[in-house]
């Protein structure tokens, strides 16, 4: 009895913990620029002539710029920026922001030639910083009177005494230092601001982002200073970053934009809202699925998955993870893992239950035979996680970060936690004789004091799957060979085999929404960025890849009606209803765009948002968004080659990982069988030409981690089953022994995969659109695995081990033959002595 209290106490105060946390964990969570918007950009660093450093060079000046960005990107105020250095001489900068057009502030800002200038109230240009300071420490940090204060080092006295004297002598004697002043918005600017100068508007935030400082001068100085100071009322980290600022001044160096990729804030803020969703909607479905199955035991992995969800989501925020719709399906497929580990100790429970043993015996007898399992399926995921984890993109990094935390508190809560509740259901004196309550059922349980034994052996203990197993396993690999010949028939059609993704293929990619009616059709939109076009920003003389248009609809409520009518009018849009068809619109093409021809992009796309908001109600009509992302040749080739090596790695470490655990033999019909999932799931997307991304590699090496859960805990049932046979085992003993091994383990197979399915269903009925791609990789994936541990991998182990006997056989016999001869060689000569053996 005070087990059972123990256990009730132990369940509420977990699921109570766990629900009062969730809000301060989702608020937390660091959105990355999938769903919060913003941009991720690669660039290279040149020399100021666009030419490559020298070897000797490039170190300290990949260094410095990266400096520089961090300190433009810090004056803009964006908070958790990445930047990070990759290969030699490239930078990666990941930056979220709260609008596109804040978004394109921050890249011009990052690439610009921007100067630090000194100017008076109107704008005159006084002097720049590099006519002015030491290029040297010519700002620091310093201190007086126990205050943080910036202190400059003046390189030119003559030239600050002259600009002081001006200065202090107006009618307004301040000194504004500026990072990238631009003339065209000194009167009226794009905030809706006017001023005479922008020291006029300096309070407001978007202008104030540029100004460094607004110092009033106390003094003239005379031409023999070398040294002043900026005093205020700031902290020592506004002194620092004054500085930095300031000593960043102009660059002396070229940003070159190997790849930009970018996403509008209102699509991000719904792809994550829905991914969410979906994620609650899958958890709930595993949720149900294993109270179902498992009765009470299902009920303690519920809780104890609640738990784990909450610890894992902790953990990568922590870690200051990004959540992007990699990192969100990461967690799906981490839940399923979870989940496996129960299925597995739970079936081994059940099958001590059904041999008649006690509650408390069947739960110690399940798990010891349960654990290896658990622990051989969870590290060899955690190869593919950390090969993903070496040669990744950042979100590719983020879905093996998840990845690997999964692994880590699945084996802590989904084991351990797990393990601790059930022992006081299991030890309970109230439960002994409800067994039943444990997802068997009662006329399955022998009786053992009656001497009886074992009569239920599962769903699967008359299937024989070895029977037609071959002539599957030769199915399934005709499919994949017919599924690649059909490629060649787009090849012959569109020159192209695979639908390749900008990041494999190079590229650009155009995408936008509009309400345009031009827009609706292919033609439209091949005529509209036609050569011919009438709107000129949008002409391009290049070929339009792949054209994609979808479906969306906004309502308009008849009190608002008069605000839309004026741009409803003006792009020919119809309402029905009620109802304004919205299109989205996705363009692909094979080669970079020109930067003239992306500032002109641009520049359509920005002004056309500006019609969308109503300056009189402070109502944007219309959520838009739009983004253009490329990728160089350079680029391209450096991610097919990661790719190749993470799953080259992956392969290789499994290999060693399982032919140390088992045998070689095991070690390469999994290997076999994992190649067979990723080819299955290959030519699916070469038949029906789905997109491959970089999404793709995270899915390939997410379903071998997966798939080999189910093939390891077939080759432990093989194994355990072959020491119970003894020695002198045969190809026969082998078929036998892999069909009971099926027959015993299927429904944990069957079980594990539909919780996972349910997960990634979930994810692609309501999840984001963004990773529709790496769901349905999964999806099929998920299948194929599942059938490569019924039929491919037993049937090549046994082809293995065959092969293996047959060497041995040839060893044995070339062994006794030697002896043989040694035999007759060795033999003593018969001497004939007559009479007596002639």
């Amino acid at each position: 009895m005070r087990r059972l209290i123990a256990f009730i106490i132990m369940a509420v105060t977990l699921v109570a913990i766990a629900v009062i946390n969730m809000p301060g964990i989702q608020s937390n969570m660091n959105q990355g620029i999938e769903f919060k918007g913003g941009f991720e950009i690669l660039y290279q660093v040149l020399d100021e002539n666009g030419e490559e450093f020298g070897a000797n060079e490039k170190e300290s000046a990949v260094n410095s710029a990266a400096d520089v960005i961090n300190n433009r990107v810090d004056i803009a105020g964006v908070k958790n920026p990445m930047i990070s250095i990759e290969g030699d001489d490239m930078i990666r900068v990941t930056v979220a922001s709260s609008s596109e057009k804040e978004t394109e502030e921050i890249r011009e800002l990052i690439s610009s030639n921007a100067q630090i200038t000194f100017r008076d109230s109107n704008d005159k240009l006084l002097a720049t910083a590099d006519e002015l300071l030491e290029r040297e420490n010519g700002a620091t940090l310093n201190y007086k009177d126990g205050k943080p204060v910036v202190q400059l080092a003046i390189k030119d006295p003559v030239l600050f005494s002259q600009i002081t004297t001006e200065v202090f002598n107006s009618d307004d004697p301040r000194m504004i230092l500026w990072l990238g002043f631009e003339e065209e918005y000194e009167q009226e600017n794009e905030w809706g601001f006017t001023g005479d100068s922008y020291a006029d508007i300096a309070e407001n935030k978007e202008a104030a982002k540029k100004i460094v400082s607004d110092a009033t001068l106390s003094q003239a100085f005379d031409s023999n200073t070398t040294s002043v100071i900026i005093e205020g009322s700031f902290e020592q980290e506004e002194a620092i970053r004054m500085a930095n600022l300031i000593r960043a001044g102009s660059i002396n160096f070229t940003l070159k934009e190997l790849s930009v990729s970018s996403v509008g804030a209102t699509y991000g803020s719904q792809a994550f809202t829905q991914s969410l969703i979906a994620g609650l909607i899958g958890l709930i479905a595993v949720s149900i699925l294993m109270i179902s199955c498992y009765g009470l035991a299902g009920l303690t992995s519920c809780i104890s998955l609640l738990i784990y969800v909450v610890i894992t989501l902790v953990g990568f925020n922590l870690l200051q993870g990004e959540y992007g719709p990699d990192t969100i399906a990461a967690m799906v497929i981490g839940i399923g893992m979870a989940v496996d580990a129960n299925i597995i100790s739970f079936e081994r429970t059940k099958d001590e239950i059904l041999k008649g043993r006690t509650l408390e015996r069947a739960f110690i007898e399940g798990n010891k035979k349960s654990f290896s399992s658990i622990l051989d399926s969870n590290i060899t995921t955690l190869i593919a996680a950390l090969s993903l984890f070496m040669f990744g993109t950042r979100t590719v990094k983020g879905f093996a970060t998840m990845l690997i935390l999964s692994i880590f508190f699945t084996i802590v809560i989904m084991v351990g936690l797990s393990k601790f509740m059930l022992s006081l259901l299991c030890k309970s004196s109230l439960l002994q004789n409800r067994r039943n309550w444990f997802g068997v059922r009662k006329k399955d349980i022998p009786d053992v004091n009656k001497n009886e034994s074992q009569r239920y052996f599962g769903l699967f203990a008359k299937t024989n799957f070895m029977k037609h197993a071959k002539k599957f396993v030769m199915g399934s690999f005709g499919i994949i060979i017919v599924c690649l010949l059909l490629g060649l028939v787009h090849l012959g059609t569109s020159g192209e085999y695979l639908n390749l993704g900008i990041q494999f293929s190079e590229g650009t990619k155009i995408y936008f929404k509009t309400i345009d009616p031009q827009f609706s059709t292919k033609e439209g939109v091949e005529e509209a960025f036609g050569p011919n076009s009438e709107i000129e920003e949008l002409q391009i003389n290049g070929k339009l890849d792949q054209i994609v248009i979808g479906n969306e609809y906004i309502t308009i409520e008849q009190s608002d009606l008069p605000m839309y009518e004026p741009i409803l009018e003006k792009y020919n849009a119809t309402i029905t209803n009620s109802r304004v068809p919205v299109y989205t619109v996705s363009i692909n093409l094979k080669y970079k765009l020109s930067d003239n021809y992306i500032d002109s992009i641009n520049n359509y796309f920005n002004a056309q948002k500006l019609e969308f908001y109503n300056e009189e109600t402070g109502i944007e009509l219309l959520k838009t968004n739009y983004s253009l992302n490329f990728v160089s040749p350079v680029v391209a080739a450096k991610t097919v080659e990661n790719a190749i090596k993470s799953l080259l790695w992956a392969s290789l470490f499994m290999i060693i990982y399982i032919a140390f655990r088992f045998k070689l033999s095991y070690s390469l019909a999994a290997i076999i069988a994992l190649i067979h999932d990723s080819l299955f799931v290959f030519a699916i997307f070469t038949l029906f030409r789905i997109e491959i991304g970089i999404e793709f590699v995270s899915a390939i090496l997410a379903i071998i981690g997966y798939s080999v859960n189910d093939t390891i805990v077939l080759f432990d049932r093989i194994r355990e089953n072959i020491n119970a046979a003894g020695k002198n085992i045969t190809t026969q003993d082998r078929i036998n022994i892999a069909n009971s091994s099926l027959q015993q383990t299927l429904t944990r197979s069957l079980l594990t995969t539909i919780s996972t399915v349910l997960t990634v269903i979930a994810l692609i009925v309501f999840g984001s659109k963004s990773s529709l791609n790496f769901n349905i990789a999964m999806f099929v994936g998920l299948i194929a695995g599942t059938f490569s541990s019924i039929y491919i991998a037993p049937v090549l182990w046994i082809q293995f081990e065959k092969i293996k006997d047959k060497q041995h056989a040839k060893v044995l016999n070339k062994e006794k033959q030697h002896k043989k001869k040694m035999f007759e060689l060795n033999e003593p000569e018969e001497y004939v002595f007559y009479g007596i053996n002639d």
